[in-house]
């Protein structure tokens, strides 16, 4: 299976939580008793769990400091460039 990583800013987290929300409820409430339309178990199931992880991930946002925010993104910044001068390094010794 492919990962895609994406890059969202807190609100647009939250606009996406409930989104995703309101299709589940939805599928799961309104489509099932609609003439004609069936019903996918499995894709239910796996949206829920989505959900459930887009939730985990605002938490997780909501949770953390601005300031530490910034400061995880230069530390991060600054240990891939350490490590791409190390490996540089390593290759012409």
């Amino acid at each position: 299976m492919t990962r895609i990583n994406l890059k969202l800013t807190t609100k647009e987290l939250a606009l996406l939580n409930s989104l995703v929300a309101d299709q589940l409820f939805h599928r799961e409430f309104i489509d099932a008793r609609l003439a004609g339309c069936e019903s996918e178990p499995e894709a239910l199931r796996l949206g829920k769990q989505l959900l459930e992880r887009l939730r985990a991930a605002a938490t997780r946002s909501a949770q953390m400091p601005e300031s530490g925010r910034k400061r995880n993104l230069v530390e991060a910044g600054a240990a891939s460039k350490a490590s791409a001068v190390t490996v540089a390094r390593r290759r012409r010794a």
